[in-house]
C-alpha cells in the first residue's frame, strides 16, 4: 500500500487497486505452481538449485535497474512505472509463448483426454502426496504462518518509517526517491549473499537444507521484531534489508530442496497448493493488519 493513501481518504485510488489487485491474484493463479514444475521437468531436480539461484540473481539485478528507472520515472508522473510494466508484462507474456520449450511435455492419450477426469487425476494424486508426506505437511503449515506474518512489513513498512523516523534531509531527494534507495540497497545486499551462497549450494544436502531454512526462519523473524521496534532510520533500514534479503533467498533454496520431493506428475499441483498456503495467510493477515492500522494515524482500507 502506497504510503500517500495513509494520509488522506483515497476511494478512487484504492478500488482501482483492488481491481487490479484481483486481475494480477487471477492472473498468478495460473502460472502458481507450474511455472517450477516446468523448469523442474525440463532441467531436472539435481540442477534445480543453481538454477534457482541463477535465475534470482538475475531477478534482483533487473529489480535493481527497474526501481532505478522507476523512480525517475515516478518524478514525471507516480502511475507512468505502473503503466510501462504492465505492457512490459505482456510482452514478456508473447514472448514466452513463442520462445518457451517444453520438451519433457507427454500429450495425453486418447483415454486421458477427458479434460475434467484429468483434472481430478492430477489434483487427487497431488493431495495424495501431500497428505502422507510429513514434510510437506510441515512445509504447508510454515507456508501458512509465512504468509500471516509476511503482511504487516509488506503493507505498513513505508508507513511505519514515516511515523517513526524523519528521512535524512540530502540534497531534493524527496520520498519517493528515498524508497527507490532502501529498496535498491536491500536488492543489491540480496545480489551479494546470493552470489556467496552460489558457491555452497551445489553440496546442499537435505540436512543442510533444512538446517539452512531453519537458521534463516528464526532470523527472519527476529528481522521482522527488529524492525517493528527499532526508533532510528539507519536500525529500521537495516533490519528491512536483513528482511527482504532472507525472504528472497530462502524462496530459492526452499523451492530447489521442495522439488527434490515430488513426483513429476503433481508436481504442479503440490506446488500451486503450497503457494495457495501463502496466499491463505496473506489474507488472514490482512485483515488484522487493517484494523492495526488505525493505530497509526492511517485511513482505513477504502
Amino acid at each position: 500500500m502506497p504510503a500517500s493513501c495513509c494520509r488522506a481518504p483515497c476511494p478512487r485510488s484504492a478500488r482501482s487497486s483492488q481491481r487490479s489487485g484481483h486481475l494480477y491474484g487471477g492472473g498468478w493463479t495460473f502460472i502458481s505452481g507450474a511455472e517450477d514444475a516446468w523448469l523442474a521437468d525440463e532441467l531436472g531436480a539435481d540442477a534445480l538449485p543453481h538454477a534457482y539461484l541463477r535465475a534470482k540473481q538475475i531477478s534482483l539485478a533487473a529489480s535493481f535497474a527497474g526501481v532505478l528507472s522507476s523512480v525517475a520515472i515516478a518524478s514525471l508522473r507516480l502511475n507512468l512505472p505502473f503503466l510501462l510494466s504492465g505492457f512490459a508484462l505482456i510482452g514478456v507474456a508473447v514472448l514466452l509463448f513463442v520462445i518457451m520449450p517444453e520438451t519433457r511435455f507427454r500429450r495425453a492419450t486418447a483415454d486421458e483426454r477427458s479434460t475434467w477426469h484429468r483434472m481430478g487425476t492430477t489434483l487427487a494424486s497431488g493431495f495424495r502426496s501431500i497428505r502422507v508426506s510429513p514434510l510437506l505437511l510441515t512445509i504447508m503449515a510454515a507456508t501458512l504462518l509465512f504468509g500471516v506474518s509476511r503482511e504487516g512489513i509488506d503493507r505498513l513498512w513505508e508507513a511505519h518509517l514515516l511515523d517513526t523516523v524523519r528521512l535524512p534531509v540530502l540534497g531534493n531527494l524527496d520520498t519517493v526517491v528515498w524508497f527507490g534507495v532502501i529498496n535498491a540497497v536491500a536488492m543489491l545486499a540480496a545480489l551479494v549473499l546470493s552470489l556467496v551462497l552460489q558457491r555452497q549450494i551445489r553440496r546442499f544436502t537435505d540436512r543442510r537444507a533444512v538446517i539452512w531454512l531453519i537458521a534463516r526462519n528464526v532470523l527472519l523473524g527476529g528481522g521482522i521484531i527488529a524492525f517493528a521496534l527499532s526508533g532510528s532510520f539507519v536500525a529500521i533500514v537495516a533490519a528491512f534489508v536483513a528482511v527482504y534479503t532472507l525472504r528472497e533467498l530462502g524462496a530459492a533454496v526452499q523451492s530447489a530442496w521442495v522439488n527434490r520431493s515430488i513426483e513429476s506428475e503433481s508436481r504442479a499441483t503440490v506446488l500451486s497448493t503450497i503457494n495457495q498456503m501463502d496466499a491463505i495467510g496473506q489474507a488472514c493477515g490482512g485483515p488484522a493488519t487493517g484494523r492495526w492500522e488505525r493505530g497509526l494515524d492511517c485511513e482505513p482500507a477504502c
